[in-house]
Formats: structure tokens, C-alpha cells, sequence
């Protein structure tokens, strides 16, 4: 799984941040992909529902990401792939501009 965006983000400004699931070794059974992301920020949609990615096939999807101000600028985003029983993951890190320190 890799999850991509941009490397620098303004607070209030929204940004898409897309993830792509691959399924290398086997089918990638079904599953809901979500965001998790820092305190104050929101993505939409929520969640995607993923259907089964069969063996050697990829899935993109995006996401419309709004940043919060907040006093640090570097942030850490976390797609996170959960099935029956399983999860997979991917991180991603942006910094806002404006945060303290930063212009």
C-alpha cells in the first residue's frame, strides 16, 4: 500500500492525498480504507469500502484532506486498509505552513 500528497500543506486549504493498494503475493480480501489523521483534520470522504484486489492488480482512491493549525508543523498521516480480522497500513508525513516557526 503507498499513500501519497503533497510535502507541504496550509492550514484551512484543503489537499488530496491518494492512496493506492497493490495486491503483490495473493488477493487483498475487501475492506474499508480510512484516514487517520492528526487531531482537528478531516477527510472525505470517511472511509472508502474497498472491494477483493485479486493478485498481481491495484486499487487507487483519493481523499480531500483539510489541515488544522496546530503548533507543530511536521504531521504524520496514516491510511489504514482493515478487513475481517486484518489490517494493513501506510504513513505519510506533510508539514503545514504558518505553524510556529514556519511562514
Amino acid at each position: 500500500m503507498a499513500l501519497s500528497g503533497p510535502e507541504r500543506v496550509t492550514p484551512g486549504t484543503p489537499f488530496a492525498c491518494a492512496v493506492e493498494v497493490t495486491a503483490v503475493g495473493g488477493t487483498v480480501p475487501a475492506g474499508g480504507l480510512a484516514l487517520d489523521l492528526p487531531a482537528g483534520w478531516t477527510a472525505v470522504p470517511e472511509r472508502h469500502r474497498l472491494p477483493a484486489i485479486r493478485a498481481g492488480r491495484s486499487r487507487s482512491v483519493a481523499f480531500e484532506v483539510t489541515p488544522a493549525a496546530g503548533e507543530r508543523p511536521e504531521h504524520r498521516i496514516r491510511a489504514v486498509l482493515a478487513g475481517d480480522g486484518w489490517t494493513a497500513g501506510a504513513v505519510d508525513s506533510v508539514t503545514t505552513a504558518g505553524g510556529l516557526g514556519y511562514s
